[in-house]
């Protein structure tokens, strides 16, 4: 498989992924798994993964462009910050 169709293949992977996670949410958690832990992980992964977007985004079209590298910075803090808000009062 050529590098480019690899590329294809892994981000319909994470799209799929990212599917199952809204449609199931916390039904994905693996049994026997603390729950909070598994929640703040996945959260933790979906926030830098909004931070690393942008940056794709910008290198696959070719364009800089600011308006993406800056909602894609501000998704990431956004989820940071819900993780930090949803999690706080359960410690």
């Amino acid at each position: 498989m050529a590098p480019e169709e690899r590329s294809a293949a892994s981000i319909r992977e994470a799209l799929h992924v990212l599917r199952d996670l809204d449609e199931h949410g916390d039904r994905l958690c693996p049994a026997g798994s603390d729950r909070t832990a598994w929640a703040r992980s996945v959260l933790e992964e979906l926030a830098q993964a909004a931070g690393v977007i942008g940056g794709a985004v910008q290198q696959v079209s070719g364009r800089r462009n600011d308006t993406v590298s800056h909602s894609a910075t501000a998704l990431a803090g956004t989820i940071s910050a819900h993780t930090h808000i949803a999690f706080s009062a359960q410690f």
